[in-house]
C-alpha cells in the first residue's frame, strides 16, 4: 500500500507490505517483491552489455525487521542477473535506515535501448530456491535473490517499508 508517512527524504509517501498470512515454509517457486522497470532508451546511458557499462548506486530507505535483504538487477529476456545483499541488523529494525548497494554494470549479455524494458530492478522480501544464486556476481540465468534472503512472510504482521530510492551513475552517492 502507499501510506502517507513523511520519510526522512522529505517524501510525503512511502510504500508498505505487510504480512497478513505467515508462510514459512517457502516453497521452490514462492516469491514476495517489488520491480521497477526502467525504459532502455532511459537505460542506454548505462552502457550494459558493453566493455563500457557503468558503476551504478541503488540508494533507498527502508524499515523492516532485522535480516538480510537482497535487490537484483536483470535484463528483459530474464537471463543475465545480479543479487546484492544488503542488511537490516537488529538496532536498525522497525526504525527508518538509509542503505545502498554498488553494482558494477554487466558487460555482456543483451541489454534492450529502446521502448522495451532496459533494465529490472528488483527488492526481495521472500524468495524460494528456484530464484537464488550468489550475491555479488552476474549470473546466466533468471535470479532474484540470494540463498541469504529473509523470509518476510515468515511471521503474521512484518510490515516493510520502501522509500526515497535513487539511481546514481556512480560508485558515490
Amino acid at each position: 500500500a502507499q501510506v502517507a508517512s513523511l520519510t526522512p527524504g522529505g517524501s510525503p509517501n512511502r510504500l508498505r507490505f505487510t504480512c497478513t498470512g505467515a508462510d514459512a515454509a517457502v516453497a521452490a517457486t514462492d516469491y514476495v517483491m517489488l520491480g521497477h522497470y526502467i525504459e532502455g532508451i532511459r537505460a542506454v546511458d548505462l552502457k550494459l552489455g558493453t566493455a563500457a557499462a557503468k558503476t551504478i548506486t541503488i540508494a533507498f530507505g527502508c524499515k523492516g525487521p532485522a535480516g538480510t535483504y537482497c535487490i537484483s538487477l536483470e535484463n528483459s529476456a530474464f537471463n543475465r542477473a545480479y543479487i546484492a545483499e544488503y542488511t537490516i541488523t537488529a538496532g536498525e529494525a522497525n526504525t527508518d535506515v538509509r542503505k545502498s548497494v554498488t553494482i558494477a554494470l554487466d558487460t555482456t549479455g543483451t541489454w534492450l535501448t529502446d521502448t522495451g524494458i532496459g533494465l529490472r530492478i528488483w527488492f526481495a522480501l521472500m524468495m524460494g530456491s528456484s530464484y537464488q544464486t550468489a550475491a555479488g556476481a552476474w549470473a546466466a540465468g533468471h535470479y532474484l535473490a540470494s540463498s541469504n534472503q529473509f523470509n518476510f512472510s515468515g511471521t503474521n504482521g512484518n510490515v516493510f517499508e520502501l522509500f526515497d530510492v535513487a539511481l546514481y551513475i556512480s560508485s558515490t552517492m
